[in-house]
């Protein structure tokens, strides 16, 4: 007896321990990836982005319902079959009246009372759609509007793509300037340190530790400007992928490589927009087509298979035999006169085609112009990227050179301010430069319709 509770103690400690762990694992994802507090790259946003964002996973939801109804409407050319059963007591059987004459009472009416007390009856009945081109028509429809909300959710999704692209490198070129705002936050007290080192040598003016001090302050406050700008940004982020704001998200450092632009071309049949008014538009073809088929016969099958029971006494209803009932037939159904009803469908829908047509052909317009455009705007981000590269490179050799004759006592503390100033604005446009090359990057793969190949790069 002892022996069994230990085993049923044993079994309990067993089954809790293995619910403990299923939950550690099953959060184990999101706990480490906070725990090993990662730094994410563009591949790390975008693939979370695509998984977590909140309408990104209601187009989702959407897409799913669009395929249940498109499967509903297919049901509808399927049989449809049912059962039904009945059991009546009457207990008191209504009157009918009925003229005298019959049994010899002329000018009289008579009551008299038909039926029996219990009866029941069950059966299946069976309906077939055998010629319905409406029907038909219209689960074509449904199967189109699938087409349309898989097409949407992928647009949508693009779009997500390039959102957290840009706020990507947003955050990393602000990022950037907090951080060369920190560098020559502790240049200038490096120097500050150097120049009162100087006056108390009578080597250098009080005038110069106070330029430094306000260069330092200038420093300081373009530092905050840019935590402020940071913070707004990431707020984007986070909205994007559905981050909590409470739990820091650590973004990877970006590299400057090397740049080339992007073996992309335009093709039409990669654009999704266009792809959707495509599908729009067959729609509203369809869509003509069924109003027209509105005016046509329908034609139906049906069947019904049943037995029945009816007695005046229950115990001769219990024991009494059942009868069968079958029957088959065809339905027709004929519209005749509905108005203008279909007329006015078939005018709205004929409207609704030809703005999808002329939709149609302005965004073909419009698709390669933005794509032209795009590619335009990416070949002179790359050429400017290359000019204040160089420039960059330039200003950091002119900036060594004075900060060694400062040190050495050949120049003054407004030189080297000067040439530092040059320098930071050098580093600046450099990395505007970068980020904007980028993002323009992302801009033509938008154009091109190719948004999702950085999911798999």
């Amino acid at each position: 007896m002892k022996e069994r509770k230990i085993m049923k103690t044993n079994f309990l400690f067993f089954k809790f321990l293995s619910g403990f762990l299923y939950f550690c694992l099953s959060s184990f994802s999101f706990s480490t990836l906070i725990a090993q507090d990662k730094a994410f790259d563009l591949q790390d946003c975008l693939k979370m982005a695509v998984e977590r964002n909140l309408d990104l996973r209601t187009s989702f939801l959407n897409k799913e319902k669009s395929l249940s109804k498109s499967a509903l409407s297919k049901s509808y050319l399927l049989p449809q079959i049912s059962f039904k059963a009945k059991f009546t007591d009457n207990i008191e059987l209504p009157p009918t009246t009925v003229p005298g004459d019959l049994f010899g009472k002329p000018g009289q009416l008579l009551d008299f009372r038909f039926g029996t007390q219990y009866g029941a009856n069950l059966g299946f009945d069976l309906e077939q759609q055998v010629l319905n081109f409406s029907l038909a028509e219209s689960y074509k429809i449904s199967k189109s509007m699938t087409e349309i909300s898989e097409t949407q959710f992928q647009i949508l999704r693009d779009d997500l793509i390039h959102s957290v692209g840009q706020s990507y490198y947003k955050i990393q070129m602000i990022e950037s300037k907090v951080e060369m705002n920190n560098h020559q936050i502790r240049l200038m007290d490096s120097l500050i340190q150097i120049v009162v080192s100087r006056i108390r040598r009578g080597d250098a003016l009080h005038v110069d530790s106070m330029k430094l001090v306000v260069e330092r302050n200038i420093y300081a406050a373009s530092r905050q400007n840019a935590l402020y700008e940071l913070q707004e940004v990431k707020k984007q982020m986070y909205n994007l992928l559905d981050w909590p704001e409470d739990t820091v998200l650590n973004f990877q450092q970006e590299t400057f490589r090397k740049d080339s632009l992007p073996l992309l071309s335009y093709d039409k049949n990669n654009l999704k927009n266009l792809i959707l008014i495509e599908q729009k538009k067959n729609v509203a073809s369809r869509a003509l087509q069924m109003s027209k088929l509105g005016r046509l016969p329908t034609m139906y099958a049906f069947a019904h298979m049943g037995i029945q029971n009816m007695h005046d006494k229950f115990h001769d209803f219990i024991n009494g035999s059942w009868d069968y009932a079958v029957a088959v037939g065809i339905g027709i159904q004929v519209p005749l006169f509905y108005g203008s009803q279909l007329n006015k469908q078939t005018s709205i829908r004929k409207i609704e085609l030809f703005q999808n047509e002329l939709q149609l052909k302005k965004n073909y317009k419009l698709s390669k112009n933005n794509f032209d455009i795009a590619l335009a705007q990416l070949m002179a981000y790359q050429a400017s990227l290359k000019g204040q590269k160089d420039n960059f490179a330039l200003s950091k050799e002119v900036l060594d050179i004075v900060k060694q004759r400062y040190l050495q006592g050949i120049t003054t503390i407004s030189d080297l301010l000067t040439t530092q100033n040059s320098y930071n604005n050098a580093y600046l446009n450099f990395l505007q430069a970068y980020f904007a090359y980028k993002i323009a990057e992302l801009d033509v793969f938008k154009a091109s319709g190719n948004l999702e190949k950085l999911l798999k790069e």
